[in-house]
Formats: structure tokens, sequence, C-alpha cells
């Protein structure tokens, strides 16, 4: 019966395409700076550590602009940027270069979960909202959980810069069912 709700099914569909689209390259980031790149491990972790800081600053910034400005605003302008950042990985060739996808992914990772979560109460109704969050989280678990078998065997057959653009274009896809229907339906009422 939840299914049978669009603007739930459109959302669900489009955050799981999203999330799966990530995944495919996701787990795989820090394992190509360090093989590929040659990476310290004391690099990585600081690398690591500036996409979560540039999160917790962006939770403080968009916050606040989501509060001006909106959930639907603030998803379609992080979905302009995220499908950028596995393409950028392709053209990187030093470990000092991923401080850039890095930071931007923080920032707008935090942009994108704000908004996605407050997007999540405007489509689900307060009556049965948990089944609606479980169903939802259970389809965002579950792409999570798929997807970095198939960037495996991605990295395993073509190369980790074959898994970050099929990740980039994946998340393409995502952000384009997010402006075509997610937009609508929520703002459909």
């Amino acid at each position: 019966h939840m299914l049978r709700r669009p603007r739930f099914r459109t959302f669900m569909i489009a955050t799981f395409a999203l999330h799966f689209a990530t995944m495919i390259a996701g787990p795989f980031f820090n394992v190509y700076l360090k093989e590929q790149l040659g990476a310290s491990n004391f690099e990585v972790g600081w690398l690591t550590t500036s996409s979560a800081v540039s999160a917790l600053f962006g939770q403080l910034v968009f916050g606040e602009t989501m509060a001006r400005r909106g959930s639907l605003w603030l998803t379609r302008m992080s979905l302009v940027v995220l499908p950028t950042l596995p393409i950028m990985w392709v053209f990187i060739t030093e470990p000092w270069m991923v401080l850039a996808p890095n930071i931007i992914g923080g920032m707008m990772w935090a942009a994108f979960n704000l908004a996605n979560f407050q997007g999540l109460l405007e489509v689900t109704p307060e009556e049965e909202r948990e089944q609606y969050v479980a169903l939802f989280h259970i389809s965002v678990f579950f792409a999570l959980f798929v997807s970095p078998f198939i960037g495996g065997v991605i990295i395993d057959t073509i190369g980790y810069r074959a898994a970050f653009a099929i990740s980039g274009t994946g998340r393409l896809v995502a952000t384009a069912l997010f402006f075509l229907a997610v937009v609508p339906a929520v703002r459909g009422g």
C-alpha cells in the first residue's frame, strides 16, 4: 500500500538510484588513493578528515539555507554538483588533488542529506511515517549493500576510472529523476 503512493515511490526510487550509483565507486576512492596514487596512510587520513570537516561546516551553512530557500532548492543545488565528484577522480594524478572533491563532496552531501530528510518528511503521511521511513531506509541500505559488489566487478574488469565514470553517470541519471519526477511530485502536494 505504501508503494501505491506516487510521491513517496518516486522519491524513494530517486534516492535509491543516487545511493546505488554513488556506492559503485564510493568504497573504492581511498583504495584508489592508496594503491594507484601512492598516498601514505597519513595522507589518506587527513584527506578523509577534510571531507568530514567540510560536512560539519556544510550542516551549519545549509541548515540555515534550507530554512530560507526550502528543501527542493537545496536538493537541486546539491544534485548539480554531486554527479561531478566521481568524474573529478578520473583526472586526479596526485594525492593532494583529492582535497578538492573531498571538501566539495563533504559540503554537498551535507546539503543533500539535510534536504533529503526534509523531503522524506514532506512525502510521507504523518500517521504512518514510521513504516514509510523504514521502507525508505531499507531501499537505501539495499543500494549500499549491492552496489559495492558491482563496483568491485567493474574495477576488476575495466578499472577504477571506469567505475568512477559509471558512478558519475549513474548520479546524473538519479539527478534527472530528482529534477523531472521528484520535484513535481513534491510540489504537487
